[in-house]
């Protein structure tokens, strides 16, 4: 697994020094772990048994499955860039609701000074998470696919559209000739609402996918 280390040397050997949080999980549902600052490790006890985890934007969280074998609680110890550490200790539920770690209050989208009333966060990161998955978000249907778009030198090619009422979730496969950095707030405008995107350069080798939930209302 990618970024996934055994910690129990680490731990023995008295090299981690790191507060300690503990933290229940569902075995049924995805879980969130969210971050005030990016990760670079992921250190999993040696009798965790879980799927690879999913990265979040800049590496400021992931998605984690804990497979459904798992019964007996284990650690994981992440190390953040700026060379913190935060330990874990892991519960498993059978909980029908994934659980959601966040540190210092830690966002996942970014959000502009002046963000008008908007849905909630959880309802942002469940309706984004669902599509990640392949999934048609809850409360909504297919819509198709959205116009191509373009910002700056970046094009957004369409791939999906989902829709309800309020809100339409668009997806598009991001392309650039010119190899660049991009955020979340690079492509923010009036009337969205939550941006994720699976990576953090664009370039002819990196095509990364960006979802853009924003409200109908605003656009017609």
């Amino acid at each position: 697994m990618k970024k996934i280390i055994l910690a129990s040397l680490l731990l023995a050997s008295g090299m981690v020094q790191a507060a300690v949080v503990e933290q229940q999980v569902s075995i049924t549902k995805m879980n969130t772990f969210v971050f005030d600052k990016p990760y670079s490790t992921l250190l999993f006890g040696e009798n965790a048994k879980v799927k690879e985890p999913i990265p979040l934007i800049g590496n400021k969280g992931f998605l984690l499955k804990v497979k459904p074998e798992q019964k007996e609680d284990f650690q994981l110890i992440v190390e953040l860039k700026n060379g913190e550490t935060i330990e874990f200790t892991i519960y498993p539920t059978e909980s029908n609701t994934g659980f959601t770690y966040r540190r210092n209050r830690a966002g996942i989208y970014a959000e502009p000074e002046g963000q008008r009333a908007r849905p909630s966060d959880k309802w942002c990161v469940d309706t984004i998470r669902d599509a990640l998955l392949h999934r048609t978000p809850a409360g909504f249907i297919d819509g198709g696919k959205p116009q191509f778009a373009q910002v700056g030198d970046t094009k957004l090619l369409p791939i999906k559209r989902f829709t309800n009422d309020l809100y339409e979730l668009l997806i598009f496969e991001m392309r650039s000739d010119t190899p660049k950095e991009i955020q979340p707030r690079d492509f923010w405008y009036d009337g969205v609402e939550a941006i994720q995107i699976e990576g953090d350069i664009v370039s002819p080798d990196h095509r990364p996918i960006i979802f853009i939930l924003r409200g109908i209302e605003d656009h017609g």
